[in-house]
């Protein structure tokens, strides 16, 4: 499914959404909140006019979906509402969300961000955000950001299948630093100070080591022909996986972290992936039975 509202960075997003969907063999829906109707409680001409031009934005996305995805079952219309709700209520039926975010800083990406963040941390399916900046040619690189925790654990496995559905390499990157206690605790304001001989540091290394293999082992059993590349770094969580953005088709993380990654989608870290990535970000949500 993709969100769709008449602006550039939506229309990148859709295009984004109908390649994956031809390359899945899936059908696209294309949805646009009118969220006119929420803010006036006057019917006639004006409301006519809104939904009309709501109405022009779907055909239009509808349009240019089919001319990039002309072998796949397309639809597309206009629901009246808020677009956060709009879209958490479409996502209980969807394989997965795609919306397009923009390069922002500040306040501005604190307030503006504020529907992406809410589809990324509620949504009932993937969340694809995905920048309104061109984005090149493929490179044949899927990174994930892996931590021990169950969000971590979906998104390796969401990480594993969009690999191979690209026959692209899967790095799988875990980051670790002082701080750390020995189970990732928190890294956003951490100063990496360590000797890189200390034991601290061999310490940390090492259960970083642990827990990465220990993220993927399930899934490379059941994708043998995906190959993987195992990154372990000395940084922070938000640092590592922007340095990923400039050398991958797509980011794929957990809602949810712990320690390296924890509250990854839930303040500043968030807002520096999503709006400083050069590529799009795929955020998983554990599902509940698991705890997620």
């Amino acid at each position: 499914m993709a969100a769709v509202d008449g602006g550039k960075s939506a229309a990148r997003a859709a295009d984004w959404a109908a390649d994956e969907a031809q390359r899945q063999r899936r059908p696209l829906h294309i949805v646009h909140a009118n969220e006119w109707p929420m803010f006036h409680s006057s019917l006639g001409p004006a409301a006519e006019e809104m939904a009309h031009a709501a109405r022009d934005i779907v055909s239009k996305a509808r349009d240019r979906a089919h001319e990039r995805a002309p072998d796949i079952a397309i639809e597309a219309h206009t629901v009246d509402g808020y677009s956060s709700a709009v879209l958490l209520e479409h996502s209980r039926h969807a394989h997965m969300l795609v919306s397009g975010t923009r390069r922002l800083s500040g306040l501005e990406a604190l307030w503006m961000g504020s529907t992406g963040l809410e589809l990324a941390t509620q949504a009932s399916c993937p969340v694809v955000l995905v920048p309104d900046i061109d984005p090149g040619q493929p490179r044949g690189i899927v990174s994930v950001g892996v931590d021990g925790s169950r969000a971590a654990d979906a998104a390796a496995q969401q990480a594993f299948i969009a690999a191979a559905e690209r026959g692209a390499l899967l790095r799988v990157v875990c980051s670790y630093g002082p701080g750390s206690h020995g189970r990732f605790g928190p890294l956003e304001h951490a100063e990496l100070t360590w000797h890189d001989a200390s034991p601290e540091e061999a310490s940390a290394r090492a259960e970083a080591e642990r827990l990465l293999s220990e993220s993927i082992a399930g899934e490379r059993e059941h994708h043998p022909d995906v190959r993987v590349e195992e990154v372990v770094l000395r940084a922070l969580p938000e640092r590592a996986l922007i340095s990923e953005s400039h050398r991958a088709d797509m980011v794929v993380v957990g809602a949810r972290g712990r320690g390296g990654f924890a509250g990854l989608l839930l303040g500043s870290v968030s807002q520096k992936l999503v709006h400083h990535a050069d590529c799009p970000v795929m955020i998983v949500r554990a599902k509940e039975h698991q705890g997620g």
